[in-house]
C-alpha cells in the first residue's frame, strides 16, 4: 500500500484543521477590510445608512472568502510530510517521516521500515490528531472584530447625524481651539458696564462694553487710543502692546478705560448755564403775554392819537404831502440822492435844490 493511501485519512483530518486556520485569519483581514471601508465612508461623510452597511458588509464578505482560500492553498493546506509530522508526534518515533523518505527505495530495509510503519499506524486513529487554532490568531482576529464593529458603528451614527464625520472629530485633536482672556479695567474714576474679564476663542467677537465716568470725572480714551467709550472687539488676536503670557501660558489682553477729572471752571460752568436758564425762565414769566401786549399797544396808540390831534411824531406816508395837495416823496428822494452826490464831489447845492429840500422838511415840521 503506498504512503498516500496510509495517509489519506489523517490528511482530511488536518486539512479541517487548515480550513480553520484560513477561515480564522480569513476573518482577521476581513474584520480589517471592513473597518477601513467604515472610517472610509465615515471620512467622506456618507449620509446613507444603507449604504454604509452595504459597503461594509460587501467589503468584509468579499475579503474573508478571498484571503480564506488564499492562506488555504498558500499557507496552510498540509503535505503529507505534514501529516507524517503530525502523526509521529502521537508516539510513533519518526517511523511515519521515515517511511515517506524511504518510499521509493526498494531494498530489503526500506521495505522492512515501511511494514513496521504500517503496522503502528493501524494502532493510531485519524481522530486522535487534535484540531488546533493558535490562541494568537483568535485574540487577534477578535480585535479586530472589535475595530470593524466600532468603526462601523461610528459610521452609522454620522450616517444618521447623531454624531460628527470623522473630520469634525480629529480636526480639533490636531488644531485644537484657542482661547485668549481679555480684560477691561479703569484708570480714574469710573467702571465698565458688561462683562470685564472674558474668554474668547482666537479670532472670534467679544461681548461688548461700556466706559461710564463717575460724577466729576469724563471718559478720555481707551489704552489703545479708541475714544468711544463703547466697545466691541471683534476677531480677537493677541497685541504685542496690550497682551502678556501668564505662568500657565495663557494669552491675556489688557484694555483700560481712561478716566480723566474735571476741572472746578468746568464744573462751576455746568452749573452757571443751569443759573442762566433758571433766569431766562423768570424773565419770560415777568414777561406780558401776546395778549397783554397788544391791549398795551392798542392804549398806547389811543392815547396818542388823542394828544396829538394829528401833529407830527409820528412817520406815514402823508407827511410827504406838501400844502395838504401835492405828494412829493418821490421827487423828494430823487433830490436827495442828487444833492449828496454834490456834496460828495465837494460842489455846491443849487439855491432851488436847496429851496425845494428845506420847503419839505419846513413843512413837516
Amino acid at each position: 500500500m503506498s504512503v498516500k493511501n496510509l495517509l489519506s485519512e489523517y490528511r482530511k483530518r488536518l486539512s479541517k484543521e487548515a480550513w480553520l486556520k484560513s477561515i480564522v485569519w480569513g476573518a482577521v483581514f476581513a474584520f480589517g477590510a471592513n473597518a477601513v471601508a467604515a472610517l472610509a465612508t465615515w471620512c467622506l461623510g456618507v449620509k446613507s445608512l444603507k449604504l454604509v452597511l452595504c459597503v461594509s458588509l460587501g467589503v468584509f464578505v468579499a475579503v474573508w472568502a478571498a484571503s480564506s482560500a488564499l492562506l488555504y492553498f498558500l499557507k496552510f493546506r498540509p503535505t503529507f510530510k505534514d501529516v507524517a509530522r503530525r502523526v509521529d508526534g502521537l508516539g510513533l518515533e519518526e517511523r511515519v517521516i521515515t517511511m515517506t523518505e524511504y518510499e521509493k527505495k526498494e531494498d530489503f530495509f526500506a521495505k522492512k521500515q515501511r511494514q513496521d510503519a504500517a503496522a503502528k499506524l493501524k494502532s493510531v486513529k485519524s481522530g486522535s490528531l487534535k484540531i488546533v487554532v493558535s490562541a494568537a490568531s483568535i485574540i487577534v482576529a477578535c480585535v479586530m472584530l472589535l475595530t470593524a464593529g466600532a468603526a462601523t458603528t461610528a459610521s452609522a451614527l454620522s450616517a444618521k447625524g447623531i454624531i460628527k464625520d470623522l473630520p469634525g472629530i480629529v480636526e480639533p485633536i490636531f488644531n485644537p481651539e484657542v482661547f485668549y482672556t481679555i480684560v477691561y479695567e479703569v484708570e480714574g474714576e469710573g467702571e465698565i458696564e458688561g462683562n470685564a474679564d472674558q474668554l474668547v476663542l482666537k479670532g472670534g467677537d467679544a461681548e461688548p462694553v461700556l466706559a461710564v465716568a463717575e460724577d466729576g470725572w469724563a471718559f478720555l480714551c481707551w489704552s489703545d487710543g479708541s475714544e468711544e467709550p463703547y466697545r466691541h472687539d471683534k476677531e480677537v488676536m493677541p497685541d504685542g502692546e496690550f497682551s502678556e503670557v501668564d505662568e500657565d501660558g495663557n494669552v491675556i489682553i489688557t484694555y483700560f478705560a481712561v478716566f480723566t477729572e474735571l476741572e472746578e471752571s468746568e464744573q462751576d460752568g455746568n452749573g452757571g448755564e443751569g443759573d442762566e436758564q433758571e433766569q431766562e425762565q423768570d424773565q419770560a414769566q415777568d414777561q406780558p403775554s401776546d395778549g397783554e401786549e397788544q391791549e398795551q399797544e392798542q392804549q398806547q396808540t389811543d392815547g396818542e392819537s388823542k394828544d396829538g390831534d394829528g401833529k407830527g411824531g409820528e412817520y406815514q406816508d402823508s407827511n410827504k404831502v406838501i400844502d395838504g395837495d401835492q405828494y412829493y416823496g418821490d421827487r423828494l428822494e430823487e433830490y436827495l440822492a442828487l444833492a449828496e452826490e454834490i456834496l460828495e464831489n465837494d460842489g455846491e447845492i443849487p439855491d432851488d435844490l436847496r429851496e425845494f429840500i428845506e420847503s419839505y422838511y419846513g413843512t413837516i415840521e
